[in-house]
């Protein structure tokens, strides 16, 4: 005995003949349209999903780059602030050396000796 489904398979592959009415073979036709559009839009998702994957493994690939330039810049921002404190700390070193030198200078004996001398030089300054 013939099946349901092997029977209407075996009518749907039949060449329209005498025994096929016209509505038969215009279901026929709607239905080989119908086979058609199913193929074309499975192979649209097909296409739409290698696009889907292909564009989601680009924004990874990008994500781990920004992440790899992101620990590049915390790197370059804590070696920045390490040089920066490291030069403030030898500026003030700096600044301390200067300012003991200009005391020691300013205590000493042939600057308050000069001091008459540097007094009268600026008052000349100041009248030419």
């Amino acid at each position: 005995m013939v099946s349901a489904q092997q029977d209407t398979s075996f009518v749907s592959q039949a060449k329209p003949d005498a025994y096929t009415t016209p509505g038969q073979r215009e279901q026929r036709a709607e239905q080989a349209r119908y086979d058609a559009d199913m193929e074309l839009l499975i192979a649209d998702v097909s296409r739409w999903r290698e696009k889907a994957v292909s564009t989601w493994l680009e924004l990874q690939a990008a994500r781990d780059d920004l992440d790899a330039l992101r620990a590049r810049l915390d790197a370059a921002e804590a070696d920045f602030e390490r040089s920066r404190l490291s030069l403030r700390e030898s500026s003030v070193a700096e600044l301390g050396r200067l300012e003991y030198e200009l005391s020691d200078l300013r205590s000493s004996t042939s600057w308050r000796v000069t001091l008459p001398l540097r007094k009268v030089g600026s008052l000349l300054k100041r009248r030419q």
